[in-house]
């Protein structure tokens, strides 16, 4: 029923009855933004396949994780979240509930999305601001540069000048009278 709820709603959904399976895809999706697992799928445990989600995943993705078990003792409730669960909910739980837990979910990751961007937004504003400052400094720099290169120019035509006027008195001392 998740399924055909969550298509109606347009959402793509990919079951997977091997944890293996679901995990490899997972790999290689980087689009996969939300898993919901048995706790007792095939080949791998649930719990070892939200662990291994949440080390796929890392710091730079949200993958959300429901997991779903017949057990509902609370020591199993603790171990899935543990394991990187975001939420663990009964399979014989009411549909309303699992709903409104789904799209408290979503409505978390629509803000982890948010947040992502508010981010990414700041770091390029303050690249912006570093890349202002070091043009400002640049300019600042060629500015003094120029304005030394303009004194040294006006000393160099300076000094020659004298050299040129020490020339004529020098000739004019040297040379014999015409």
């Amino acid at each position: 029923f998740v399924r055909r709820w969550r298509e109606a709603r347009g959402d793509e959904v990919l079951p997977f009855i091997d944890g293996r399976l679901a995990l490899d895809y997972i790999k290689q999706d980087l689009t996969v933004d939300a898993l919901i697992t048995s706790a007792e799928p095939l080949s791998i445990t649930g719990l070892e396949l939200c662990w291994e989600t949440r080390l796929v995943a890392g710091d730079r993705r949200a993958i959300y994780v429901i997991m779903m078990s017949s057990n509902q003792e609370r020591r199993n409730l603790i171990e899935a979240l543990d394991s990187g669960a975001d939420d663990f909910i009964g399979k014989w739980s009411d549909v309303a509930v699992l709903k409104a837990r789904i799209r408290g979910l979503l409505r978390r990751k629509s803000f982890m999305e948010e947040s992502r961007r508010i981010l990414e937004e700041i770091k390029n504003k303050e690249l912006e601001a570093v890349r202002a400052r070091a043009e400002k400094e640049a300019a600042e720099v060629r500015a003094t540069m120029a304005e030394k290169l303009a004194r040294s120019n006006c000393e160099l035509e300076e000094a020659n000048r004298k050299l040129r006027a020490a020339l004529w008195v020098t000739r004019a001392i040297t040379l014999p009278p015409a």
